[in-house]
C-alpha cells in the first residue's frame, strides 16, 4: 500500500515491473515492455551450484544474487567462502541450458555456475528475457515478429 500511494517514473517502472513478473506476459507484451524500458534488468537471489568433477554432479557451492542486463549478466555473492563479483557477456548467447521452473545455467570461460533462483518461477523469466534481449541485439540474426 505505501508504493500505491508514491508515484514518480522511477516507482512506475519498479510497479510495473513487479506486476510483469506477477502476470504471465506473452513474449510479445515482454518485448514491448522491454523496449519502451532500455534499462530494464531483471534479479534474483540464487543458490549457486558447480560441476564436483570427483561426484559427477552439480553441488551447491555458494548463494548470492543473479542480475541480468540487455547485454550481461552479473553474479555477486560467495562461492566456496570467498566472495565474487563477476560480469559474465551475454548478448550473443540466444538461450541457456535451464530445468523449467528450477534453474539455468551461465557459463564463464570454463566454469558453468548453475543458479538456482529462491522462487524458482524466476528461472523461465529469465531465459525468456535472456531470448528477447537476444533478438533486440542481433535484429539481423533473429526472427521478425
Amino acid at each position: 500500500e505505501f508504493m500505491a500511494e508514491l508515484s514518480s517514473p522511477a516507482i512506475d517502472a519498479v510497479k510495473g515491473y513487479l506486476a510483469l513478473l506477477e502476470a504471465k506476459p506473452s513474449k510479445s507484451e515482454m518485448k514491448a515492455y522491454i523496449e519502451e524500458h532500455p534499462d530494464f534488468s531483471m534479479s534474483a537471489a540464487t543458490k549457486i551450484h558447480m560441476i564436483d568433477y570427483d561426484k559427477h554432479k552439480f553441488v551447491e557451492v555458494g548463494s548470492g544474487n543473479v542480475s541480468l542486463y540487455k547485454d550481461h549478466f552479473t553474479l555477486t555473492g560467495r562461492i566456496n567462502g570467498e566472495s565474487v563479483d563477476m560480469e559474465i557477456p551475454s548478448a550473443k548467447i540466444p538461450t541457456l541450458p535451464f530445468g523449467p521452473g528450477k534453474y539455468f545455467e551461465i557459463q564463464n570461460g570454463q566454469e558453468i555456475y548453475r543458479c538456482l533462483p529462491d522462487d524458482g518461477r524466476l528461472a523461465m523469466k529469465f531465459i525468456n528475457t535472456l531470448k528477447i534481449f537476444y533478438e533486440l541485439n542481433n535484429p539481423r540474426k533473429s526472427k521478425k515478429a
